[in-house]
């Protein structure tokens, strides 16, 4: 009798268990809240049991050891769900300065703060910040972009394990524990034989309490033990549900389901037909397969939509030895836009913010130069003789992806931003990709170089689908290419002159001039700042490596070199211009011409002359260069009366101004030195 009491006690402890977990999905017994992973959102699918996140946590400590040895042991408080880590080190010795840890809110330690950032110009201190969700995650601290990243994508440690039951499967938890238990009873009672009739009454009363159970709790969730058996894009619609409007603060470096090989980057908003789309980029590896997904949100007028999705790669064709290759994914747009979508096949799934695209001006603007992520540290001075180049050519806006830009080259990015002509964007999808794949597999530096190429479409995808509203055309082009137009126009007049002369084509190629230091002769009189003057003379143009002007309206994928899918098949997908008539790419190449076209040099070198497309524009870029680097302040500041003024043999200007930030003297001394050309020019008519 003792036996079958304790026995009917487990089964009312079980019971209780199952009714109450059934009854209220987001709850459990324990007192603490349930909250769902990242990567599951069906409302009757899973439930994750876990302990209260606990961080460590100090202020403002010298090292990293003495902060962990002071933190108590003590839990967040319920709404603070991340763990928090912000590093000072130095940024010439990287030795720590200061240690902090504390428990934030989501909304506190997003995408935007994890990363590393110089502070300021004057004292070379750097802080690193990281944000994890697992209890005990920030253990370690972030010493540079790469480690931010990696630590932020600690979920839960093993410190802190976390137990996830989908709770479909309570329901078989009284009839097994009961089976068991009747079992045991049954083989201790009867080792010399077999009773059929127990036997018999064991699988019907196990079947009877799995009925009873079942009929107890069907009006709450009875009726999620069949879910599990239907395919995804069968499921009832009610099922998915939005999350929460605070959630798509916290933007991720990267949205993964690692079981499928897919890392999902972002998704986006595509109005540029009449039947609106969302477009969704990222990585994938090529084992995996592209097909079985769905798109499926909540639009604003509470009708849940669900629709297949089409997966297709960008460019898998090159590199051939890659691993992973860029994809977009593309579901048709019913109804509003969302503020979220969630991409789903079979048991996985993740919840993507959907980025809608608005105009950044009243009028849209022509043209714009768009650029792969940076990263590192680049020369000042050939970014900014870059930029003016452009911008004495006609372009007019910039957009950079920075990935982890370092040191003065970022306070050049800054500067041009203030001054309205440069967008940033920060891109850490290329540092978590990296990470992810390093953790799956070692990489070679090959396949590192053709993870690069496949990441840098996913950030050129990206500009297309954000800035088209903003822009008609855009360039893409790296920090060593220019287009420039030929017979002394403007790259907006030659825009207008080939739409008018060669309509109905989305993207225009230009063949390529390769520019290498020994193509062109010592030309003592150029200075030194100045690169791409000292090398403008290369041989006749080529067809290695073109670069393209995109028409974002009809543009679908790309590749680094031009179109490969437009919207419109009525349109021409490419048209080569004429390096004479139109204009051209130059590619400045740092290094030796050996090292790229071998036993080709020679013949190249002899062949070399200086092209009149880029000599033009010295002057403008000379003085540019001047202001900003020489004389401006990026790498010094001299003092005097904040002036402008002419210096002695009246061909230079020099600025005088002794804060770093070039202002409005930039503008006086442009001015004057357009006088200066004026009077010089009436000088020699005479």
């Amino acid at each position: 009798m003792a036996n079958v009491a304790e026995m009917m006690n487990l089964l009312i402890f079980i019971t209780t268990i199952s009714q109450q977990t059934m009854a209220y999905p987001n709850t459990i017994n324990t007192g603490y809240p349930s909250s769902r992973t990242t990567t599951f959102h069906y409302s009757a699918e899973l439930t994750t049991i876990r302990k209260a996140l606990t961080c460590w946590t100090c202020n403002d400590k010298s090292d990293n050891e003495l902060c962990n040895d002071w933190a108590p042991d003590i839990q967040c408080l319920t709404d603070h769900s991340v763990c928090k880590t912000v590093h000072h080190l130095s940024a010439v010795t990287m030795e720590t300065l200061s240690v902090t840890k504390t428990c934030s809110l989501s909304r506190d330690c997003s995408v935007v703060d994890i990363g590393c950032r110089n502070i300021d110009k004057e004292s070379n201190v750097r802080v690193c910040t990281s944000c994890c969700t697992g209890s005990y995650c920030n253990q370690r601290i972030p010493n540079d972009e790469l480690s931010a990243l990696e630590l932020s994508l600690l979920g839960h440690s093993a410190s802190a394990p976390v137990i996830e039951v989908p709770y479909d499967y309570i329901l078989y938890l009284p009839p097994i524990v009961f089976t068991t238990i009747w079992s045991t009873m049954f083989k201790k009672r009867n080792q010399q034989q077999l009773c059929r009739w127990r036997c018999c009454a064991s699988i019907l009363l196990t079947s009877l309490f799995l009925a009873l159970t079942l009929i107890i709790n069907w009006p709450n969730s009875g009726q999620c033990l069949l879910g599990n058996l239907v395919p995804a894009n069968q499921r009832a619609k009610h099922e998915y549900f939005a999350v929460p409007h605070d959630d798509i603060s916290r933007i991720r470096p990267v949205y993964a389901i690692p079981d499928l090989g897919f890392y999902f980057h972002a998704a986006y908003c595509d109005t540029r037909q009449t039947a609106h789309r969302i477009r969704i980029l990222g990585i994938y590896k090529n084992d995996s397969n592209l097909e079985g997904f769905w798109c499926n949100w909540n639009s604003t007028t509470g009708i849940i939509h669900q629709v297949k999705a089409s997966c297709q790669p960008i460019d898998s064709n090159w590199p051939l030895y890659n691993k992973y290759f860029a994809f977009m994914m593309t579901c048709q747009l019913e109804g509003s836009v969302p503020l979220q979508v969630t991409v789903s096949r079979g048991r996985h799934d993740v919840i993507l913010p959907v980025h809608e695209a608005k105009p950044a001006f009243a009028v849209r603007h022509t043209l714009a130069v768009c650029v792969k992520p940076m990263t590192g540290q680049f020369s000042v001075s050939r970014i900014v003789e870059w930029l003016e180049l452009h911008m004495a050519a006609g372009y007019d806006n910039f957009i950079l992806y920075d990935t982890d830009v370092q040191g003065s080259t970022r306070y050049v990015l800054e500067y041009y931003e203030n001054k309205g002509l440069l967008t940033v964007r920060h891109f850490p999808f290329l540092m978590a990709i990296l990470s992810l794949a390093e953790r799956k597999t070692s990489i070679g530096d090959n396949l590192r170089y053709a993870l690069y190429q496949q990441v840098y479409l996913v950030a050129l995808h990206d500009c297309i689908l954000r800035f088209y509203p903003s822009y008609r055309y855009l360039a893409m082009v790296d920090l060593d290419e220019v287009i420039l137009p030929a017979k002394n126009r403007s790259i907006i007049d030659l825009v207008a002159e080939v739409e008018r002369h060669i309509p109905n084509v989305v993207s225009y190629m230009f063949y390529t001039y390769w520019h290498f230091q020994e193509f062109s002769p010592p030309s003592p009189n150029i200075s030194d700042h100045l690169y791409i003057q000292k090398t403008a003379s290369a041989p006749q143009p080529s067809l290695d490596q073109p670069k393209s002007l995109i028409l974002t309206s009809l543009t679908l994928t790309v590749n680094w070199h031009g179109v490969l899918d437009v919207l419109d098949s009525a349109q021409i997908p490419r048209y080569l211009l004429s390096s004479t008539e139109h204009g051209a790419v130059h590619h400045f190449r740092s290094g030796r011409c050996q090292e790229h076209f071998h036993d080709l040099c020679p013949n190249m070198t002899s062949s070399s002359s200086p092209c009149p497309e880029v000599q033009r524009y010295r002057d403008a870029t000379e003085i540019a260069v001047r202001i900003h680097v020489e004389i401006g302040g990026f790498y010094k500041s001299e003092k005097d009366n904040g002036k402008c003024k002419v210096d002695d043999d009246g061909k230079h200007l020099v600025n005088m101004d002794d804060t770093r930030e070039l202002k409005s003297c930039i503008v006086e001394c442009r001015l004057l030195q357009n006088a200066i050309n004026l009077l010089s020019m009436a000088a020699k008519r005479r």
